[in-house]
């Protein structure tokens, strides 16, 4: 029901993979959090907002909002307001809690609406908001519920979003009928219709403002094309970009490049084009299988995007090969101002030609921290944060700080400088050893023997065989143990073997008699084979014993061989039996008399 699929061991009893709990109906929008880039919410028809690490691809909240299909999602302005707000279906916009303290808490609700809230947007202006319906309205609104102004369209409004420009603050709609209405809302009591931009044939339906130029904003329409228009221009003449193939809806601007911007359409591709000129699509792709819905980017990360679609997955998207000389020249850049990395984004789209720039507030401030790096890798990291994507950009930063280091650096990522192998691999064998405390480990993560096997393979292909031989036979591998147990000594082999044996002498087990000879345990062998019946195998060892041939056979393979001497060519032929004088051998032969007639006389009593 949820939309999550695992696999299930049958031997084990146990889950040893699920997939990560997302949405499982249309998800109809994602946005990453203003104050965090590593923050990302989403929402759904499954009437659910779930919040996402980015960093883990990781579920860390569901909000169930329990009013309808969740449409859309806004973040306020401030890095220190904690809020969400969701529109949804039933008429109403909801408040929550990010904080992390109070992640999900419901803080309050706006009817603004009648019926379906089709998107939301908040202003520069905290107490701001406005919501985009299918009454045919466009509702300015203040958190705590209070209604400034209903701005009235001739139909259903499907978008809306806000823009600081000239000193003034801009509200753009869009609507059934096509038009894009752009309104001035200093007051929102008394709001102003400045323009209503006619290009779209038939319903317009997103509008997104441009980050960097906030006179220009780009549409989406059931025409199956995105018009790009420009209030500081000719705001009737707008750049039409043709190329999808069903009805555009997602949008989202690049944060520092200024001409790029990006759709998602119902033809299930996302497109990245370049708006100058008359309008140039760069890249398709085409990995969703159905409607795309959502688009969304931080900007301080503006070369990472993410997605959101009908087909209930959220992709994840680098458009940095797009403009790859400059992120790689920004990466190793000392100075981005003196490269001339950064431009005016204006100017840059007044010259189609023009190669790609950074124009976005984040790369000038990062202008002016670089001068204040110590080290070189410093000024790597900071820009790595900025330009890669986050799955990786902390796992390379470790490895450049690993080539400078004079010690190796702990740390678990996946790839790792090759002076940190060794320690690392140490300290993550000592972290598995560690289980042995605990008991059920839990849906999905390894047992206790589980995890002393993988600590085993570890020291194994460390060298730290005695380590590998010892956890073996903690979980019971004894055979495993033994057959790497000779790469200690042959002692400890021994060891191994003697105390496995022993192990199948209690349960009566026959086939533990070649390891106890093998130990130098032979009474222990002959009782044995006694206690299964084998009483002629039982005389055999004592016999043996007594004339002390397991000694003299181990001396024998002990001994230096002569590299002159011939080998044999066939093995020797059975001694005869000698004559045993009595007190032969000591203690060990009278120990080997003494078995020896214990087991004769059991045979005569059998």
């Amino acid at each position: 029901v949820d939309g999550s699929v695992g696999v299930y061991h049958m031997g084990r009893r146990q889950w040893v993979h699920e997939t990560v709990l997302s949405h499982c109906e249309t998800i109809f929008t994602c946005s990453f959090k203003r104050s965090d880039k590593n923050v990302l919410a989403t929402g759904s028809y499954d009437g659910t907002i779930k919040m996402w690490d980015v960093t883990r691809m990781a579920v860390t909240c569901t909000m169930t909002p329990n009013a309808g299909v969740v449409y859309s999602i806004a973040w306020p302005p401030n890095a220190d307001d904690h809020r969400l707000a969701c529109s949804t279906s039933q008429g109403k916009v909801l408040f929550f809690s990010t904080a992390p303290d109070k992640m999900g808490v419901p803080l309050g609700q706006v009817q603004a609406h009648k019926d379906l809230v089709y998107n939301l947007a908040w202003s520069s202006q905290p107490q701001l908001l406005a919501s985009a319906g299918s009454d045919g309205c466009a509702v300015l609104f203040s958190p705590d519920g209070k209604i400034q102004h209903r701005v009235a369209h001739p139909g259903g409004v499907f978008d809306v979003d806000f823009s600081f420009y000239n000193g003034s603050e801009l509200l753009a709609t869009t609507c059934v009928d096509g038009v894009v209405r752009i309104f001035n809302v200093d007051d929102p009591g008394a709001v102003k219709k400045l323009h209503e931009l006619r290009g779209h044939k038939i319903k317009s339906f997103g509008v997104k403002f441009s980050p960097t130029v906030p006179s220009m904003l780009a549409s989406s329409s059931d025409d199956k094309t995105v018009c790009v228009w420009r209030l500081d221009g000719d705001a009737q003449r707008p750049v039409v970009l043709k190329g999808h193939v069903e009805k555009t809806r997602a949008l989202a601007w690049h944060c520092e490049v200024p001409y790029m911007l990006l759709s998602g359409s119902w033809d299930g591709c996302i497109r990245v084009w370049d708006v100058r000129g008359e309008g140039t699509c760069l890249r398709v792709a085409m990995d969703h299988h159905a409607d795309v819905y959502g688009l969304s980017s931080h900007p301080e990360r503006p070369f990472f995007f993410v997605s959101s679609s009908r087909d209930t997955t959220l992709r994840f998207w680098s458009v940095e090969m797009v403009t790859a000389d400059l992120s790689f020249a920004a990466l190793l850049s000392n100075d981005l101002q003196a490269d001339q990395l950064i431009a005016d984004p204006v100017d840059l789209l007044c010259d189609p030609g023009s190669s790609a720039k950074l124009c976005g507030a984040v790369s000038k401030r990062l202008s002016r921290e670089l001068p204040a790096c110590a080290t070189p890798l410093e000024r790597f990291k900071l820009m790595a944060s900025f330009l890669i994507y986050p799955e990786g950009a902390a796992e390379f930063a470790n490895i450049v700080g690993s080539y400078y280091a004079k010690v190796p650096l702990l740390s678990h990522d996946r790839i790792l400088h090759s002076k940190n192998v060794i320690q690392v691999m140490v300290a993550e064998a000592q972290r598995l050893e560690a289980t042995r405390g605990t008991s059920f480990a839990g849906i999905g993560r390894m047992s206790k023997d589980e995890a002393l096997r993988k600590a085993a393979m570890i020291y194994a292909r460390l060298g730290y065989m005695r380590q590998y031989c010892d956890l073996m036979v903690e979980v019971g591998e004894w055979e495993k143990a033994l057959m790497a147990a000779p790469a200690v000594s042959v002692q400890y082999w021994q060891d191994i073997a003697g105390k496995h044996a022993m192990r199948l002498a209690k349960a009566d087990d026959a086939s533990c008699a070649p390891l106890l000879l093998a130990a130098g345990k032979h009474a222990a062998a002959a009782d044995v084979l006694c206690e299964t019946g084998d009483l002629d195998a039982a005389m055999l060892i004592a016999q043996v014993a007594h004339e002390k041939g397991y000694k003299r056979i181990a001396a024998a393979l002990a001994a230096k061989p002569d590299p002159h001497a011939a080998a044999p060519s066939a093995p020797p032929s059975a001694p005869s039996t000698p004559a045993t004088t009595e007190g032969e051998g000591g203690e060990e032969g009278g120990e080997g008399r003494e078995e020896c007639v214990c087991v004769c006389v059991c045979v005569l009593i059998w």
